[in-house]
């Protein structure tokens, strides 16, 4: 794709879901374009870092690959995320994916005419598209709140897609308000983790050497009916994200109270807030069909967390999904114009 201005597809959003996308529809052979508002957070792991595995998801996860990126095993079901390994290793493939091209830049308005789709940034720059992937997570309209402070914007300091969201909506698109909420991320003292039970993790890597390293997730009863999992953030991390999923879900106000428990016994140190974001997702009836096919713009598709999916396996597959509705589409349309 040696022009920015001929494109077939233009997906936007670089987390899990558009990633997914934009590698399927360039493999198939689209010209494509993957926008996003930071290069350096390409599929940024930006919650919990442990995955569900079991059944179906590991062998869904053996087909598209995710177990050939940084990841570690915990166990059978389980499986661990290095935060940083894992950005690293999805920039470097998106970059190299043949007829996708990937730039940051903040899409603010889509316009559709004719049957193309004119894509505007914040800079002025205009991109024309046959289809668009929408892939925007949690930033349409995103507002985050720490400790009951709200400020515009991502759980990281992103730009909310305001902008977007309401050219969005000025094409009929109708969204609702959704909220999600993360866990503190604390460093946790010596004497807790000789109390707690470790749990080896085996990572496989691409850019360092972790094999004379052991890495261990800590898990820390609480009393017979719950109990924490420190989740390491990744290799020559000592943050551990506070999973209260292992076994049973906690109430969160006894998990809110074991939390300051143990920080104020300094056997933990709170280095990153829990916050709580709240953001737009499309309504259902915007949807028609099992295959979420639009019933106000056949040429736009939306995966992700805009489509109310949460997890980052959840997110692949809207992407992996969104990416092959939208491959289908262009090709109808290339079969009508040759009259087939």
């Amino acid at each position: 794709m040696s022009e920015l201005n001929s494109i077939d597809t233009v997906v936007i959003g670089a987390g899990h879901s558009g990633c997914e996308a934009a590698r399927l529809i360039a493999f198939k052979g689209y010209r494509t374009l993957l926008l996003t508002i930071n290069l350096d957070a390409i599929a940024l792991v930006s919650g919990n870092p442990l995955l569900d595995v079991s059944g179906a998801n590991l062998k869904m996860m053996e087909r598209i690959g995710i177990t050939e990126r940084p990841a570690g095993i915990v166990e059978s079901s389980m499986m661990v995320i290095d935060r940083r390994e894992y950005f690293i290793c999805m920039k470097e493939r998106m970059e190299n994916v043949k007829n996708l091209r990937v730039r940051q830049a903040e899409a603010t308005s889509i316009i559709e005419k004719n049957g193309i789709i004119l894509i505007k940034t914040r800079l002025g720059d205009q991109y024309r598209a046959k289809a668009v992937v929408i892939c925007a997570g949690t930033f349409l309209k995103a507002r985050c709140i720490y400790d009951g402070y709200e400020t515009p914007g991502g759980r990281h300091g992103e730009i909310a897609s305001d902008d977007l969201c309401r050219s969005l909506e000025d094409m009929g698109f109708e969204f609702e308000e959704r909220d999600v909420s993360s866990s503190p991320v604390v460093r946790i003292a010596g004497e807790l983790k000789k109390k707690c039970e470790q749990i080896e993790i085996k990572y496989s890597y691409r850019h360092t050497n972790s094999k004379t390293t052991p890495i261990y997730c800590y898990l820390y009863k609480l009393d017979d009916n719950y109990s924490l999992l420190f989740v390491p953030l990744g290799v020559g991390n000592i943050e551990y994200y506070v999973s209260d999923n292992y076994y049973k879900n906690i109430p969160l106000d006894v998990f809110n109270k074991y939390i300051k428990k143990l920080e104020d016994k300094s056997l933990i140190m709170l280095t990153r807030p829990p916050y709580k974001v709240k953001y737009q997702v499309l309504k259902n009836k915007c949807f028609c069909g099992i295959n979420r096919e639009k019933s106000v713009h056949e040429s736009i598709f939306f995966a992700g967390a805009v489509c109310g999916s949460t997890g980052i396996l959840q997110s692949i597959m809207d992407g992996i999904n969104a990416g092959m509705d939208a491959v289908n589409y262009i090709k109808s349309r290339e079969n009508k114009s040759n009259g087939k």
